[in-house]
């Protein structure tokens, strides 16, 4: 699975994915952040990345960004505070359909 973090992914989640030999590229990395979210939809749909945000809402909206203009979309819904425990968790899940 590769995936393409958004720009509200802290960079230690980014690293723990990196970690675990997770093919992951973030926003912050390669200069991305600032753009909005349906650039950063086409980026990820481009690179044939899943895009990795806490920001689900904003991508739940068809209309504003049909899912059909995704790879695919995985929604890191967790409080920033408790996220390692939430990673260590659904880690298994995710790396499981890499």
């Amino acid at each position: 699975m590769k995936i393409y973090a958004d720009e509200d992914i802290e960079d230690d989640i980014v690293e723990i994915f990196k970690s675990e030999g997770v093919n992951i590229k973030s926003a912050r990395e390669i200069g991305l952040r600032g753009k909005p979210d349906s650039f950063q939809a086409a980026y990820a749909l481009k690179e044939k990345r899943f895009l990795l945000t806490r920001n689900g809402k904003d991508f739940w909206d068809d209309r504003a960004l049909p899912m059909n203009q995704t790879y695919g979309l995985l929604v890191l819904d967790a409080d920033p505070n408790d996220t390692i425990t939430y990673l260590t968790n659904a880690f298994q899940r995710i790396v499981t359909y890499s």
